[in-house]
């Protein structure tokens, strides 16, 4: 069976540990136990050579890097054509989002509709932005209980509605996009 190369990007404490079937890279600004790379994810270019991964993720990190664009064009240069990139980052609405201090960017549910070159936004005119990349999902994910599924149930039947009537009431704690990388 064929291994995916899969490489976590800030993977911290909580870090992905993979399948059987998976080759995972743990690379982080910090030694930890489980990272095999350390690397400060604003120095360009990653310690990798262009198309390794079939996966990169990026849980909860990018809301801390200095260089956005550049970051995402770096996830996209070491990204295999046909790869994915899993990210999950606070939304913006979440009070987590200003708790931490260090959090320097903050992501509504079209933030990275500015890399899929099939919306409105697609960046045709900035160049600073890889269009390369096309959406796959994205979804606000809520705390658990029923006042939150009502809302989740909301959310995904009318996403205009609870954008301007209920988002800043009864807020998602994070959003989870997944791009894919053209062949």
């Amino acid at each position: 069976m064929k291994q995916l190369k899969i490489l976590e990007i800030g993977s911290g404490k909580n870090f992905y540990k993979g399948k059987k079937t998976e080759d995972v890279v743990h690379l982080d600004a910090v030694k930890l136990q489980h990272v095999e790379i350390v690397h400060n994810l604003n120095n360009f270019p990653y310690p990798f050579e262009k198309d390794t991964f079939n996966v990169v993720i990026a849980n909860h990190v990018l809301e801390h890097l200095d260089h956005f664009l550049e970051t995402m064009n770096e996830i996209h240069r070491i990204l295999r054509p046909g790869g994915t990139v899993k990210i999950k980052v606070p939304y913006f609405g979440s009070p987590n989002a200003f708790t931490d201090p260090t959090h320097k960017k903050f992501f509504t549910k079209e933030s990275f509709d500015y890399w899929d070159k099939t919306t409105e936004y697609g960046f045709e005119y900035n160049h600073q932005v890889n269009k390369s990349f096309y959406l796959i999902e994205k979804k606000l994910i809520f705390a658990k209980g029923l006042k939150y599924s009502l809302v989740s149930w909301i959310e995904n039947k009318k996403p205009a509605f609870y954008e301007v009537h209920i988002s800043r009431i009864i807020p998602a704690d994070e959003i989870y996009f997944e791009l894919g990388k053209d062949k």
